[in-house]
């Protein structure tokens, strides 16, 4: 059993709780943590927001962070996954900006960077 304080509601979470996920599926636009229940992936926000709700806590998704969900669910002794990460996508986006040296052509390096994603 797990207990922790989110938002200021104290809650109790024993594994047995964790049964009320079973078989559910959540919208997971864009999410990219998942907590693996019985070998199943569900989204961290949604799976604590149902597991508070069936507590008698209703908090939306926006009143704690996935830090949270993570943290209470990794008390439980679940996997977390992370999905949809794209490293390389990820430091694209600062091609260019962090250059150092004598050397600098942020351009050059930019499109050095996008040919090599488009030809990989």
């Amino acid at each position: 059993m797990v207990e922790t304080i989110v938002r200021g509601f104290k809650v109790q979470i024993d594994p047995e709780d964790l049964k009320v996920l079973e078989g559910k599926t959540f919208e997971s636009r864009g999410a990219k943590y998942f907590v693996v229940i019985n070998g199943v992936e569900v989204p961290v926000k949604p799976a604590l927001m149902e597991l508070l709700r069936r507590k008698g806590i209703n908090l939306t998704l926006l009143d704690f962070t996935t830090q949270d969900a993570i943290r209470i669910f990794r008390k439980l002794g679940l996997e977390i996954v992370i999905k949809g990460v794209n490293k390389k996508r990820e430091l694209l986006k600062f091609a260019g900006a962090i250059k150092g040296g004598k050397d600098m052509d942020a351009v050059r390096d930019k499109e050095e960077l996008y040919e090599e994603k488009i030809s990989s």
